[in-house]
């Protein structure tokens, strides 16, 4: 089969180099380039993103912001999977967002939108607590701040409003909600669900061990594919959205991020990721139980090809290296890359390039590699990705060494209020 990967950044490079390595062909297209080496040597590159698009090619997009790219795609027939104008407006709009969750019965926490910061300031002032801060626009994962008491928000508000690049722009205010933040995701074809791939994530998306430092995105993901397609998450999220996204016969994989509350047991919505959740997407590869190619060209071409996971425990490590979290150019590229397998199926190289037969870092974001495993326990699991991530030789590397310990927290609260169940055979298994 032939695919190519329009791309903003490169962040599902990873797919691309599976998809290669099990024999299709595969070329990508990055509209923001930070490194112009980025996967010289391991794929080819086009520098438009229609040069020489075949009918036969299957066009993967994955990330948000290119809708209209992929719905012109769409109408010349192409088979396209990953990207639309209305995946564009449920991620990136958070108004929109908000709305087509509160029209479809999800419990929506309270929201203030403000265009000024003095007038927030005075309205938080009159509780006390921990709040939520994020600009209306999609900005990246930095300009979300969660403080943990109103003076902090007070100085933060102050802060971003002398120094932040959105400092212009709306913003939202929500009180914090103890509980456990979790995604559930189902892949849609014309506004259909293919229920085998119902799957929910845990992610650590601060940089450091202990959840410090800035967020990231994600440094790590424990997912699990549900073997109960109608379970309690499901019922609260897909199941109401079900009858919106049939009307607009949405394409692509939907995420519903939640927090299930402490004090009531129940998800309350937090936003949608419309498209492949990154580094979740590498976890769950480890369990489809399908060949990849088949999954993602029947997706593209309306077809809902049924999973067959083994509904163990996946998870995805996220290694990196220096200036990331931040970018600073190509001072950084050429560090070697060392002591991996390219063969194996547990390693998916990202911020990389070959010359003369060895990988090096490109210099474009710092993220080097995603490492995954797949195991019928958490402890299995963590040692399963932390054995390759301590062999690998990569001057100054970066992980989080805390990814299982983080997960087994949130496991057992949600256990506990009965959205996950113990058995014999594993530690947790999904209900």
């Amino acid at each position: 089969m032939k695919f190519r990967l329009i791309s903003r950044f490169g962040d599902g490079l990873g797919l691309a180099w599976r998809l290669s390595q099990t024999g299709h062909d595969v070329d990508f297209y990055i509209t923001e380039p930070a490194s112009e080496r980025l996967y010289a040597g391991l794929l080819k590159r086009v520098d438009r993103w229609n040069k020489d698009l075949t009918a036969e090619t299957v066009v993967l997009f994955d990330m948000s912001g290119h809708g209209k790219i992929a719905d012109s795609i769409r109408q010349t027939g192409h088979k396209v999977y990953g990207g639309g104008g209305l995946n564009d407006q449920l991620e990136l709009d958070r108004h929109f967002a908000r709305q087509v969750a509160k029209n479809a019965g999800i419990n929506v926490p309270e929201t203030e939108t403000y265009a000024d910061y003095a007038e927030a300031i005075t309205e938080i002032r009159r509780r006390d607590g921990g709040w939520v801060y994020r600009p209306v626009n999609h900005s990246p994962a930095p300009y979300t701040y969660v403080a943990s008491s109103t003076i902090e928000m007070q100085i933060m508000l102050e802060h971003f409003r002398r120094s932040a690049p959105h400092a212009q722009q709306e913003f939202t205010l929500q009180p914090m909600v103890p509980g456990v933040e979790v995604s559930i995701e189902c892949w849609y074809v014309r506004g259909e669900p293919i229920l085998s791939t119902l799957n929910s994530t845990l992610e650590a998306t601060r940089f450091l061990t202990g959840g410090l430092g800035p967020r990231t995105g994600c440094q790590g993901s424990v997912a699990w594919f549900w073997k109960n397609p109608t379970n309690k998450l499901y019922r609260f999220t897909h199941e109401k959205l079900r009858p919106f996204l049939q009307r607009y016969r949405y394409d692509g994989p939907l995420n519903v991020r939640v927090i299930v509350m402490e004090s009531d047991k129940r998800p309350v919505f937090l936003d949608f990721t419309a498209r492949f959740g990154f580094n979740a997407i590498y976890a769950l590869c480890e369990d489809l139980g399908v060949d990849l190619a088949e999954l993602l060209s029947g997706a593209a071409g309306g077809e809902s090809v049924a999973l067959k996971p083994s509904y163990a425990w996946c998870g995805a490590l996220r290694v990196t290296t220096p200036p990331f979290p931040y970018r600073l150019g190509k001072t950084f590229a050429g560090k070697p890359l060392a002591r991996v397998d390219r063969a194996s199926p547990h390693f998916w190289p990202l911020d990389v390039f070959e010359s003369e037969g060895r990988l090096l870092t490109a210099g474009g974001d710092g993220v080097v590699c995603e490492l995954t495993a797949r195991a019928p326990g958490l402890r299995e699991l963590g040692k399963a990705l932390y054995g390759p991530a301590g062999d690998l030789i990569l001057p100054d590397k970066q992980y989080r060494t805390d990814l299982i310990e983080h997960a087994q927290q949130d496991i057992e609260r949600l256990t506990a209020w009965k959205y996950l169940k113990k058995t014999k055979m594993r530690e947790h298994v999904n209900a």
